[in-house]
């Protein structure tokens, strides 16, 4: 059986070099069918433990913060809806004036603005790969509060909803660090 792993890895490196010299004829989708389908006929693939796909491990986390003014930038297109307003695959900045009880989102290379009366929004599926806010006051579900604190997200992916004076995100994170004064601590 080995010779057979052997000739297939063979076969699959030949495939590499093409796709790569090719480029972009549809021969990675070729490459990745048939990867599978070698796995298949010989019980393992016949590259196991010759590559590893590092992961990031990550938390789940329910954080409430209460900032003056939030901005946020998803790193993907999100869908948004309130009483006054739908958006449909924005992708753009989002600002919360909650003194002055105004939502505004900015779609990015656009010069459309889209000014609403605030009201809360629940953003299902919202992905930003860093947050950080400064001297915010924040809430970190079930039982940790802390005034005038610093805190950076990393990679978090779940959901945002916006409310009167208050941003909470539900989902998962692969590292947060949150300062208070002297006392530092991080989460990963």
């Amino acid at each position: 059986m080995l010779d057979w792993k052997i000739l297939a890895a063979s076969f699959v490196a030949l495939l590499v070099v093409s796709s790569v010299l090719l480029g972009g004829f549809g021969i990675g989708e070729f490459f990745s069918d048939l990867m599978n389908k070698i796995g298949e006929w010989l019980g393992s693939s016949p590259f196991g433990g010759f590559f590893s796909t590092p992961t990031a491990g990550t938390k789940e986390i329910d954080i409430v913060l209460y900032p003056a003014n939030l901005s946020l930038k998803p790193d993907s297109s999100i869908n948004i809806s309130t009483d006054a307003v739908t958006l449909t695959n924005f992708k753009g900045e989002i600002n919360a004036d909650f003194e002055n009880e105004i939502l505004i989102f900015k779609e990015s290379d656009s010069s459309l603005t889209v000014e609403t009366p605030f009201k809360r929004i629940t953003i299902p599926d919202l992905q930003i790969k860093r947050l950080s806010f400064e001297n915010v006051r924040f809430a970190v579900k079930p039982n940790i509060t802390g005034e005038n604190g610093s805190i950076e997200i990393y990679d978090f992916l779940g959901k945002g909803i916006i409310d009167a004076g208050s941003v909470e995100f539900q989902g998962n994170i692969s590292r947060m660090t949150v300062k208070i004064g002297d006392t530092e601590w991080e989460v990963k």
